[in-house]
């Protein structure tokens, strides 16, 4: 099955869905979800960000302006990952029980609002990765249509650039608490130290000058 097969199929699964809730974070993945649920769906597609400390800034705004940019009827709400239970102690699992509260949030968000099916951003490549996160998922009933429909990283990203998204070939960023060794205690101000380190960083690189011209 080509692209275009599997964006066609992708959106067929949608509209077979009638009401979805989509677990949102600004990045490329959730982002073809999100978009091709807004554009199927419109109101009946409902994308939540579910703010933590975990997300930097720079992902947040983006996120939003997506949202703005393509009407998505957006929810943004806050959650406090290193106040979950065995997710702070951040041992080798630790990511089921971060994305486990994080999906029962959203699923009270979908009960609440009468949505049957709740979506996340997991491609074909993830199940080959080390995601405790993703059976948490499973175990709440997260359905994950690009694995459904068979997307791959690579056509994820190449969805996203014939959809026109901005953020198509923005670098994968694992979560700020994947910078912290298993065994060590996630707290907020490590993640805030870690966040504002590697902003400056970008930053370093980005006022690097260039020489021009041949070697002299």
């Amino acid at each position: 099955m080509g692209l275009i097969a599997r964006m066609d199929a992708l959106d067929a699964l949608v509209a077979g869905c009638g009401k979805v809730a989509v677990a949102f974070s600004g990045g490329v993945d959730s982002t073809v979800v999100a978009h091709a649920a807004n554009r199927v769906l419109g109101q009946d597609a409902l994308i939540v960000l579910v703010h933590t400390e975990t997300i930097v800034d720079e992902d947040v705004a983006l996120a939003r302006g997506l949202a703005a940019q393509h009407a998505f009827n957006f929810l943004e709400v806050t959650c406090s990952e290193v106040e979950i239970e065995r997710n702070a102690a951040n041992r080798e699992n630790r990511c089921s029980f971060c994305k486990g509260a994080l999906f029962q949030r959203l699923a009270a968000i979908a009960r609440e609002r009468d949505i049957p099916v709740m979506f996340d951003g997991f491609n074909i490549d993830d199940e080959g990765d080390y995601r405790p996160g993703r059976q948490a998922a499973r175990e709440l009933g997260v359905r994950s249509p690009l694995i459904e429909t068979g997307f791959t990283r690579k056509d994820v990203r190449n969805a996203a650039r014939l959809y026109g998204l901005p953020n198509h070939d923005t670098p994968a960023a694992p979560c700020l608490p994947s910078r912290i060794p298993y065994g060590m205690v996630i707290d907020a101000a490590s993640l805030v130290r870690i966040a504002r380190a590697e902003r400056e960083i970008r930053e370093l690189i980005l006022r690097q000058p260039r020489r021009r011209g041949g070697a002299r």
